[in-house]
């Protein structure tokens, strides 16, 4: 589990669960929403990369678009920096 690059792409977080499912993630630190298009990017990078990607995962500082957010992918998990605020308290 960590970050993970290879000649074709770079990735924020890849890991392999026990059950052996690939987990792939970007983390992005942006004032502004999210899109759908950085999943996109992120899913032809994969591709490009080989890697059998079973659930995409993506960070926000400022949240996502209501496109991402009604997309209802069944592999796609969204993370808000609020998220977390449980964690430090």
């Amino acid at each position: 589990m960590g970050s993970y690059w290879d000649k074709n792409s770079e990735f924020d977080i890849l890991a392999k669960r026990e059950d052996n499912k690939i987990i792939l993630g970007e983390c992005k630190y942006k004032n502004r929403k999210i899109c759908k298009n950085e999943l996109s990017k992120l899913k032809l990078k994969a591709k490009e990369s080989n890697i059998d990607v079973d659930i995409y995962t993506l960070f926000s500082k400022n949240g996502f678009s209501n496109e991402l957010l009604n997309s209802n992918i069944h592999n796609l998990l969204l993370f808000e920096l609020k998220d977390f605020s449980k964690l430090l308290y």
